[in-house]
């Protein structure tokens, strides 16, 4: 018996053989590629979502210690505006001088610190498209302007409190040599003949009551963004 060999297989029955391993070799790589892909952007997705939340806690965070520093200067400006105001009544008339009005009331001038540094860095870096909640990106926004405004109002307030501050000092000055008087607190009876430095009080006392307002501006402001930021980070 001849053993025959047998015949060989057809050349495209070996080609198309060929091509579905390539093709699932392909399908293989590509899907490979798919899941990467997906699982770096899933990573970045939860890398961008940790920076959210840690950047609003430490925005949280600023508001709370704000609140509390605008309302302990809240409280302080007001009596300071209450004194000064009596003060003011004291010198514009001629009647008994209290003892604690005897001699030369201070200026006073509180500074509030009000803390923004992590809201700056929010919206300034463009960090702030990390959030997904429109509404909470134009209430973040809106409050970094907010604070700016009043920050730059309450340097103006403070730069013309200084100047007011060294032209009561030159009035006082005048009084001290008119009346020959030693150094020290000059005397509220003194004081009462000098019409520049009674009017340093008026215009202390309106400074005063501005920084009240840019107070009373910042918390409102604080007490709203703070109450947003809250509620995203609950959600």
């Amino acid at each position: 018996d001849w053993d025959h060999p047998s015949p060989p297989r057809p050349m495209a029955s070996t080609t198309a053989q060929k091509f579905r391993g390539l093709l699932v070799e392909l399908v293989v790589v590509f899907v490979g590629v798919l899941i990467a892909l997906g699982v770096d952007a899933w990573w970045q997705g939860h890398q961008e979502t940790d920076r959210a939340v840690a950047y609003l806690r430490a925005v949280h965070t600023d508001l709370a210690t704000t609140l509390a520093n605008v309302d302990e200067a809240i409280t302080r400006s007001r009596s300071d505006s209450l004194r000064n105001e009596e003060y003011i009544g004291i010198l514009q008339s001629p009647g008994e001088i209290p003892e604690w009005a005897a001699a030369q009331q201070p200026h006073w001038i509180t500074a509030t610190d009000v803390l923004t540094g992590n809201l700056e860095a929010l919206v300034e870096t463009g960090d702030i498209n990390l959030l997904d909640d429109e509404r909470l990106r134009s209430a973040l926004i809106e409050a970094h302007t907010g604070f700016s405004n009043l920050t730059i109002q309450s340097g103006d307030y403070f730069r013309k409190a200084m100047d007011n501050t060294s032209a009561r000092a030159i009035a006082s000055e005048q009084v001290r040599y008119e009346a020959g008087l030693p150094p020290g607190p000059l005397p509220t009876s003194a004081l009462r003949r000098s019409p520049t430095t009674i009017a340093s009080y008026v215009t202390h006392q309106e400074v005063l009551q501005n920084q009240l307002r840019i107070l009373y501006g910042v918390r409102e402001l604080a007490a709203d963004l703070r109450a947003e930021v809250e509620a995203a980070l609950d959600s």
